[in-house]
């Protein structure tokens, strides 16, 4: 009878020791994504910024203060509006229209930094739901600072339609102008005339 009894408890024991190792591995698993998140939160190429349902600030990575120039002290608790440029919260406030309506938003937004310059921001927020309920908790919105890019590409666009020594329009643009000269020509019964001239020994 003793025996029997304490295979039981031994058996119990055994279960309870098991049970608790799996608790024990769920949890440091659980640890590392934890971990693993937070690597990812702070050393992303891009800003991302964590608020809560009403669009108050509760988290910032080390991008967004390195991108706009606020720490998480000065923002905490505040909304993004004071991204905005001065008069221009009218493109925040249609983002967060449109947020509440999709839980979801991506766009270009013009917005400022703490010094007051202005920036190209390519941005995408949306919504978290807590489970089951589908009641939005949070929104996490990242974004990247496409000001050097735009200029870039402005730059090459120039170029493409642009002579490089005088800056003056080439034969691309040139011929665009007249196609499109021709085409509103058209649409309204009009001519174009085509006056050309030839510069010597100018290449």
């Amino acid at each position: 009878m003793l025996t029997c009894l304490l295979q039981i408890y031994l058996h119990g024991m055994t279960g309870r020791v098991l049970a608790m190792r799996r608790q024990n591995e769920e949890l440091l698993a659980k640890q590392g994504e934890l971990q693993l998140a937070e690597t990812v939160f702070d050393n992303t190429a891009e800003a991302i910024v964590v608020t809560d349902h009403q669009g108050l600030v509760v988290s910032v990575n080390p991008m967004f203060i390195r991108i706009t120039g606020y720490a998480l002290a000065d923002i905490k608790g505040r909304r993004l509006r004071l991204l905005a440029p001065p008069g221009g919260d009218a493109p925040l406030e249609q983002a967060w229209i449109g947020l509440q309506a999709d839980h979801h938003w991506q766009g270009e937004l013009v917005l400022a930094r703490r010094n007051g310059e202005l920036f190209t921001a390519l941005v995408s927020v949306a919504a978290v739901s807590e489970g089951g309920s589908g009641r939005v908790t949070h929104y996490v919105g990242t974004f990247s600072d496409a000001t050097e890019k735009k200029a870039a590409l402005s730059q090459i666009e120039f170029m493409a339609y642009h002579d490089a020594l005088t800056a003056l329009p080439n034969r691309l643009l040139g011929r665009n102008r007249a196609q499109e000269a021709i085409a509103r020509a058209r649409r309204h019964g009009h001519q174009v005339a085509v006056l050309f001239m030839d510069l010597d020994h100018f290449k």
